[in-house]
Parts: structure tokens; C-alpha cells; sequence
């Protein structure tokens, strides 16, 4: 395992569609939030495990990379 900074949008199924916005809101007044955890794939892409309310919440600030282990 590695801890680095990705990029979000090499994240290949990261998807919004099933979040609860509560928990969203409760990651966005956090001032530190774990790295979520992901597993590199093929030509810099990486599959999700943990952490898609952490990335909405880091998207809904306009960021555009996080924290991750990489596995």
C-alpha cells in the first residue's frame, strides 16, 4: 500500500448516484478527511474501494485530486 495524491477523475467508477447527501455535508465541514482507498489499474486509472461520499465532498469544493492508499 502507498499513500499519494490522485487525480478524482482517474477514478473509473466512482459514481453519485446512490450517495446520502447527509453524509456528504457531514465530510464537507471536516477539515480532514482519510484518504479513501483505491486500487491502481491500467495506464495511471484507479478503481474505487472506499470513499465515494469523501469524493463528492472534495468535488463539491472544486477539488480535483485527493488523498488515497493505493493498493
Amino acid at each position: 500500500m502507498v499513500r499519494k495524491s490522485i487525480q478524482i477523475n482517474k477514478i473509473k467508477n466512482f459514481s453519485d448516484k446512490y450517495l446520502d447527501s447527509e453524509r456528504v455535508e457531514e465530510w464537507k465541514v471536516k477539515n480532514i478527511i482519510p484518504p479513501i482507498s483505491v486500487r491502481g489499474i491500467s495506464q495511471g486509472y484507479y478503481w474505487l474501494k472506499d470513499g465515494s461520499h469523501r469524493i463528492q465532498a472534495y468535488l463539491d469544493k472544486n477539488k480535483t485530486s485527493i488523498s488515497a492508499k493505493v493498493y
